[in-house]
């Protein structure tokens, strides 16, 4: 055994390795292995079953994940622009300003700060008052004005456009409408991405 290199009993049957003092590992009594410190991999490591790291795992080579990487449930942010702390997918309800949404839906994908959005909404019928449609109930609030594509409208000559703003995804009518009442019954699908928290 290497000098420094010692075993001592924890609870629950758990069992650590120490290095001149310092637990390095700990082994539970399922076999699962908890790096209590910084571990780095080295060509050919292998790994059957759970491995938890208290600190730093450094790989210097290729890292492969054979069942994926999984992210905590809340968010874990990072200071450090160069770490990826954030992966989620799922649904989302757009939401109208005026009147309800025929069969709204939405699907998203958020990778670190960026979240990729689609969605499908049928407008109610809309006034002619100038007050333009409004979708809200996005996933994450955007960090910075921007547009969402227009994939398809059922809208009169199908010039439509979107700009988001805050936490809402703006409609507005381009050239062809006299008025955003001339989109009411339209459906619409969009799609696109934009930088939040």
């Amino acid at each position: 055994m290497a000098t420094g290199l010692t075993l001592r009993a924890g609870v629950n049957n758990d069992a650590y390795v120490q290095v001149n003092g310092v637990d390095v590992l700990k082994i539970d009594a399922s076999g699962n292995v908890t790096v209590c410190g910084n571990l780095s991999a080295i060509a050919g490591m292998a790994l059957t079953g759970a491995l938890d790291i208290a600190a730093n795992l450094n790989v210097n080579g290729l890292l492969t994940a054979k069942q994926g990487i999984k992210f905590p449930a809340v968010q874990v942010p990072s200071a450090d622009p160069n770490t990826l702390d954030d992966y989620e997918e799922g649904t989302w309800t757009p939401v109208s300003n005026q009147g309800v949404f025929g069969s709204p839906s939405g699907y998203y994908v958020k990778v670190g700060g960026m979240c990729w959005i689609s969605g499908f909404v049928t407008f109610p019928n809309l006034p002619g008052n100038g007050v333009a449609p409004q979708c809200t109930g996005l996933p994450f609030v955007p960090l910075a004005p921007g547009s969402i594509a227009i994939g398809y409208t059922s809208a009169p000559g199908g010039k439509l456009t979107s700009i988001l703003a805050t936490n809402t995804l703006n409609f507005y009518k381009q050239a062809g409408f006299a008025n955003f009442g001339d989109l009411s019954n339209a459906q619409v699908y969009f799609s696109g991405c934009y930088a939040c928290a």
